[in-house]
């Protein structure tokens, strides 16, 4: 169908390329396709009590939980972050509710952001593998490793870093 002359669209021009230009897009035809791999992974928080070594008790510590691709095989271990400690598990609770309002699947993941939110609360911040805790067991913590949640914790490492503001 011929294009009429008040048509929004125009004819396409024909465009030259260099011979480096055509040997270019040769070797980007050829190469493999990659299929994008899925970012999202199967995750959850977990809240176990903790008591020191004489079963006073201390609070409650958030673990994030990261599955294996296949929850039902048991030969692929569990990762297990320990991501903060709360005195009651309401904090804990509303803790969770906060952090899922900051989530930005296929950008930010809850399992990145967890591990960003245990530096800065002064934990180490890697995952081990293993069996997830117990949320019926209480866990026992020496009393001077407990450290309780503080909902300051990035604005305190900012100002450590970069030092207090003054205006002029």
């Amino acid at each position: 169908m011929p294009i009429e002359r008040d048509h929004p669209l125009k004819p396409i021009e024909p465009v030259e390329f260099t011979p480096q230009e055509v040997a270019n897009l040769v070797v980007l035809a050829a190469l493999p396709k990659l299929e994008a791999e899925p970012t999202t992974t199967d995750w959850e928080f977990r809240t176990v009590a903790a008591a020191d070594p004489d079963g006073r008790p201390l609070g409650y510590v958030l673990y994030c939980l990261q599955y294996p691709p296949n929850r039902d095989d048991q030969t692929q271990p569990t990762s297990i972050l320990e991501v903060a400690h709360f005195e009651k598990p309401k904090q804990a609770q509303r803790f969770c509710e906060e952090f899922s309002g900051f989530l930005m699947p296929g950008i930010l993941e809850g399992p990145e952001l967890a591990e960003e939110v245990a530096r800065l609360e002064g934990l180490p911040g890697y995952w081990q593998q293993g069996q997830p805790p117990d949320p019926d067991q209480t866990q026992t913590r020496p009393r001077a490793d407990w450290k309780p949640y503080n909902p300051l914790a990035e604005s305190d490492a900012r100002i450590a870093s970069e030092g207090i503001y003054q205006s002029a």
